[in-house]
């Protein structure tokens, strides 16, 4: 983006709108070239957003608001001093694929104004960052520093993925050049992000070329799926915009890459054969998560869901496609069991595929498992019983079903009571009790809420979800315990000591700590408000959920969160439908926890000697 372009989209993001005279003002400029900018600042923000006039006053439209926050960062990014490691880090990158050979460090360390020492650390943080390229930097002593790769395609990759944000590769390519290829892509797929992408893997070949450079190899397991009538087209009209006359076919494919990593409707004879390699892969996999977690969904079904997914996955995986963290936070958080289920595929099609997929794709595979695990719930559905006790109008009755089916999926069923004396003569176990009327539950397990807090959803909520789980406790279906740290502990090994006193009381075995660091290393366990949920698949046949709570007498820092609380979870192996529901409820207690300061607060003066519904009581 050229600086006017920049100060014209500054403008627009800080203005609700504004008129063509004060916006040729602030940028003075004549309003042809005003309408030769906005077209071209149109033309970068693509799908992003759209600069749109009415009644004489410019707006900026948005279609993606994550995305526009990228955009704005990318122009910061280009113009950072070497200050920024990403941007020296980038820099060396680019030095290092010019050179073909080996670098002095003084020469990096002169141009960059920094101490070798510094260029040292960045090499090391570089080394980390290309480990799943199959590429590293190899240094020799009185020669430098090299860029060594197993494929040449992955140094494509990486220009593209640590270079392209913070250099240009090349000239910009005339308005009327990019209308050309965006007619031309728009015939196969409308998108403004596939055109933009592919514009970027022209200029990263044609930088190749310049410094000697050819791509002579595809990446394992990536397929072309576009037919060889729209390759040939598309590579015809690119091939003008290459600076070298003859590319090999591994360039072709790597030109073409864009349009075979999202989904379209097109239907070709190579999808349709992909489909039956997908097929027996999934077969395989699907085969062995049954024998990890024993959960009641039909697999066919989740395939039948999947399938068109799984091939441009793989196809993104392979050649280091990284996609938006649109909702890994809320998939975890409200999905457990999907996204366990989703980790467990991804481990195996990477161990069968020798390919790194983004922990960024779990989402997208736990949305799916999700979507059958509702529907066999529906499939299936358990009411849960509350009784209303006292003088309460048939509105208010109908209120208070009508909200707790709206939290609970229409599984909620009430008993009515006019009195206290009729209550007490129902041997019913009820989910929880409403009353206009001072009552002592039979069961201890079972909250007793005044009518008015049904106009309190936060309070109500809490009360149901907690009672839940306490009828899990008091059934075995949960085995629960708190263990307090009074002297200063880190997560880590606060985990480990939960983790072992569970083992040494017979509740896991031992290959659980290792399954747990494992996934320590693959995903995060720590989550908002100071708490920590590590959980793992339990093998030790036990047919209960393992909840063990750690509370530390002072947060300590991972990762750069703080960490006061944390849950340690036990999933069983044959996790059957009724463990299944408990289960989620567990998980959605925990998260009120996080939520809802005065439950977390609560939690954290536990009296061991009083019963649970004490973290909810003053809420």
């Amino acid at each position: 983006m050229n600086v006017l372009n920049y100060q014209l989209f500054k403008i627009l993001t800080t203005n609700d709108s504004i008129t063509v005279d004060r916006l040729v003002s602030e940028l003075q400029v004549s309003k042809k070239t005003l309408q030769k900018y906005i077209t071209s600042l149109n033309e970068e923000l693509g799908e992003i957003a759209e600069i749109q006039e009415k009644n004489q006053k410019y707006y900026l439209k948005v279609e993606d608001y994550a995305r526009l926050a990228k955009f704005q960062t990318h122009y910061l990014k280009t113009t950072l001093d070497f200050n920024n490691p990403l941007k020296r880090q980038a820099y060396i990158l680019l030095m290092l694929i010019k050179s073909k050979g080996y670098m002095l460090l003084d020469d990096l360390s002169e141009y960059l104004m920094v101490s070798k020492g510094t260029i040292n650390r960045d090499i090391k943080e570089i080394k980390l960052l290309l480990k799943d390229y199959d590429t590293t930097i190899r240094s020799v002593s009185n020669n430098g520093v090299m860029l060594e790769s197993k494929a040449d395609c992955q140094i494509a990759f990486i220009l593209r993925n640590f270079v392209c944000d913070y250099y240009d590769l090349g000239e910009k390519l005339a308005i009327e050049e990019k209308q050309e290829i965006t007619k031309l892509v728009r015939k196969y797929n409308k998108s403004k992000t596939v055109r933009n992408l592919i514009i970027r893997h022209l200029k990263i070949l044609n930088f190749l070329h310049e410094h000697g450079r050819k791509i002579s190899t595809t990446p394992d397991c990536y397929y072309e799926l576009t037919s060889s009538e729209v390759n040939n087209e598309i590579i015809s009209i690119l091939k003008k915009y290459l600076h070298s006359e003859e590319i090999t076919e591994a360039e072709k494919s790597f030109l073409l890459i864009p349009l075979n990593i999202n989904y379209s409707n097109r239907n070709t004879e190579r999808i349709n054969k992909r489909l039956m390699w997908i097929d027996e892969l999934f077969a395989e996999i699907f085969s062995q998560v049954k024998e990890n977690i024993s959960l009641d969904i039909d697999y066919n079904r989740v395939f039948e869901q999947i399938k068109y997914h799984s091939i441009f996955m793989i196809n993104r995986s392979a050649t280091y496609m990284r996609n938006d963290d649109l909702f890994s936070r809320e998939i975890v958080e409200k999905y457990p069991v999907a996204v366990d289920l989703a980790i467990m595929t991804v481990n195996l099609l990477e161990s069968k595929l020798n390919i790194k997929i983004s922990d960024k794709e779990l989402g997208y595979l736990a949305l799916y498992y999700q979507m059958e695990i509702e529907d066999e719930k529906r499939g299936n559905p358990q009411y849960h019983k509350v009784a209303i006790v006292g003088e309460v109008s048939k509105s208010i009755q109908n209120l208070i079903i009508s909200r707790l089916n709206e939290t609970f999926q229409g599984t909620t069923e009430a008993d009515i009571f006019k009195s206290s004396e009729s209550f007490k003569k129902s041997s019913e176990r009820y989910l929880i009790v409403f009353s206009t009327l001072p009552l002592e539950s039979k069961d201890v397990t079972t909250p007793i809420v005044r009518i008015q807090s049904i106009f309190k959803n936060d309070e109500l909520v809490s009360k149901v979800t907690l009672s839940q789980v306490m009828a899990g406790i008091s059934s075995q279906q949960v085995k629960f315990r708190i263990q307090r740290f009074e002297e200063r502990i880190s997560y880590l090994k606060a985990v480990e000591n939960l983790i072992d006193t569970e083992i040494s009381t017979g509740e896991l075995l031992p290959g659980f700590k290792l399954d747990w660091k494992k996934r320590e290393e693959k995903m995060s366990n720590v989550f908002q408000n100071g708490i920590a949920i590590p959980h793992m698949v339990d093998k030790s046949n036990n047919s209960r959920i393992l909840l063990t709570v750690g509370i530390l007498s002072k947060a300590v820092k991972y990762q750069g969160k703080e960490v006061r609380i944390i849950f340690l979870i036990g999933i069983p192996q044959n996790l059957n439908s009724k463990l299944s529901k408990i289960l989620s409820r567990v998980y959605d207690l925990i998260f009120m926890i996080s939520g809802y300061d005065e439950i977390y607060n609560n939690l954290l003066e536990y009296d061991m000697d009083l019963p649970l519904t004490q973290i909810t009581e003053g809420i």
